[in-house]
């Protein structure tokens, strides 16, 4: 339905907020598929945080809270997404929507900007402001385009609550994973492993942040390691690797080795690994990474989806 013009939506949450927060609240818009086709049902999905001096935090707001989530046309018509809080996740807010016409839409959640109406369209300085390219209804999509529609599922947490890492399966060896990674824990059901979370008792990655100088990290703000994955011998299929932190706003970014790493690909990472199983001897790839916490891996293929969460520190921290 259309926008109609919203009565004055409040940006400082100062009756909402933790006392110890400045009293302001910021956002984070994501899209699945990240390029929908004309009358796909596309994920539209809001995670809120509170603002603080030197980070963000998960916030949870009232169910009835008004959230005005926008869609404007590339003639900038204004259409409303309907968004609502999802089941298992006191932080997560997500709802459907079919975009009517191909082009470029702009897309924002308005209570993050000081006017928040439609009539006013989605502010630059607006945080959830996306350009999205909408493809005609019956473009021709590839196998991961089909896998991108899945949201991701890594629900929030309450800063200083303790990260619920996964717990080991087994070693890689009973996937019929090769030397030398035969030997190393399996985390998660599988059939996709990586293998530098260490040897337990718990998942953990440390990475090197800030880049070194002279890395060929360096100028990207992203740091990381090298983080080598595996799929199952019994697996014959696509595998996508998507992430991000459970107790703050940051993305995982991935590079991947095959078929090579490349300077673009190091100075931006990318928000998504694709594998394609089996892959016994291991797919060459690094995790990007920009601040410590509890992070999540999701791993889709054809019948599965399940999540690998787990400890990230900063090496010499």
């Amino acid at each position: 339905m259309r926008f109609a013009i919203f009565a004055a939506t409040i940006i400082v949450f100062a009756l909402a907020a933790p006392r110890a927060a400045i009293a302001a609240a910021t956002g984070r818009l994501s899209v699945y598929p990240a390029q929908p086709r004309v009358g796909e049902v596309t994920t539209f999905e809001v995670r809120p945080f509170w603002t603080y001096v030197d980070h963000l935090e998960p916030a949870a707001f009232p169910d009835d809270y008004p959230w005005r989530v926008a869609a404007f046309t590339p003639r900038g018509h204004a259409y409303a997404v309907a968004i609502r809080k999802t089941a298992d996740d006191p932080y997560g807010l997500s709802g459907t929507f079919r975009f009517r016409s191909p082009g470029t839409w702009t897309i924002c959640v308005l209570n993050f900007q000081t006017f928040p109406y439609a009539r006013s369209g989605c502010s630059i300085a607006n945080p959830t402001r996306q350009r999205l390219g909408v493809l005609p209804r019956y473009a021709g999509v590839s196998t991961w385009h089909y896998l991108e529609r899945r949201p991701l599922h890594i629900p929030g947490l309450a800063t200083g609550e303790a990260c619920p890492t996964t717990e080991q399966s087994g070693v890689l060896a009973a996937s019929g994973i090769e030397a030398p990674f035969d030997s190393f824990p399996a985390w998660g059901s599988g059939p996709a492993f990586p293998t530098a979370l260490g040897r337990g008792p718990r998942p953990l990655l440390t990475f090197e942040y800030p880049p070194l100088p002279g890395s060929v990290w360096e100028g990207s703000g992203w740091g990381g390691r090298k983080n080598i994955w595996v799929v199952a011998d019994s697996y014959r299929g696509p595998v996508l690797v998507r992430g991000r932190q459970l107790d703050g706003p940051n993305d995982v970014r991935f590079e991947n080795g095959r078929p090579g790493f490349t300077d673009a690909t190091r100075q931006h990472p990318r928000l998504e690994l694709r594998l394609l199983g089996p892959e016994t001897h291991g797919n060459p790839a690094t995790t990007r990474l920009r601040a410590p916490g509890c992070y999540a891996f999701q791993v889709d293929g054809a019948v599965f989806s399940y999540l690998i969460v787990f400890e990230a520190r900063i090496e010499g921290a």
